[in-house]
C-alpha cells in the first residue's frame, strides 16, 4: 500500500517534513516498520551494509525518533526491532557502527552520533505541545504578541 512512498522517501531530501502527514497512521508505520526491517537486520549481521540499506536505517530511525522521542530514542528503536538481535546492546552498537558514523562522516558533523537521527526529526512529535508553549511565551514575553489569539492556520497562508 505504501511501498511506492516509502521509496520516495528514501530520496527525499525533505524526509521529516514528508513523515509529518504519516506520523498517526498506524498502518504506514506498520509499513515502514517492515520496510526498514531487512535493513536493520543486514546493520546487524554484516560487516559492509549496502548505502540503500543505511538509508533505510535513517529512514526508521528518523521516524522513531520524530514520533516516539522523549529524551530516549534507543528503547524504542529496540521496541521496535526487537526481532532483529537477540541483544538490544548489539543492535544499537552496530547502527552506532555501521550507519550512524557514515552520517557523521557524510554530514561533517562533530556531534554524538545518537542525535543525527533526533536532529533529522526536528521537534520530535512527543516534545511538539511544550516547545508551542515555550515559543508563545517568548512571543508573549518579547514582542506582546499572544499566538493564542491568533489563527495560526490563517496566518501561516498568508505566508505561504
Amino acid at each position: 500500500m505504501f511501498e511506492e512512498k516509502l521509496h520516495e522517501l528514501l530520496e527525499n531530501e525533505q524526509q521529516t517534513y514528508a513523515l509529518l502527514d504519516l506520523l498517526n497512521n498506524e498502518i504506514f508505520e506498520k509499513e515502514l516498520i517492515k520496510f526498514t526491517e531487512d535493513a536493520f537486520r543486514q546493520t546487524v549481521n554484516l560487516s559492509f551494509v549496502p548505502e540503500e540499506s543505511k538509508k533505510k536505517v535513517m529512514l526508521g530511525l528518523t521516524f522513531i525518533a520524530l514520533k516516539y522521542y522523549d529524551g530516549a530514542l534507543w528503547p524504542h528503536v529496540c521496541n521496535k526491532y526487537n526481532s532483529i538481535a537477540c541483544d538490544d546492546k548489539l543492535l544499537i552498537s552496530q547502527i552506532r557502527d555501521n550507519v550512524l558514523n557514515f552520517y557523521t562522516k557524510k554530514y561533517n558533523c562533530d556531534r554524538k552520533q545518537y542525535q543525527i537521527p533526533v536532529i533529522n526529526s526536528i521537534v520530535p512529535f512527543h516534545y511538539a505541545p511544550s516547545y508551542i508553549e515555550f515559543v508563545n511565551d517568548i512571543y508573549v514575553k518579547n514582542l506582546d504578541c499572544d499566538l493564542v489569539s491568533y489563527d495560526l492556520n490563517e496566518e501561516i497562508n498568508n505566508v505561504f
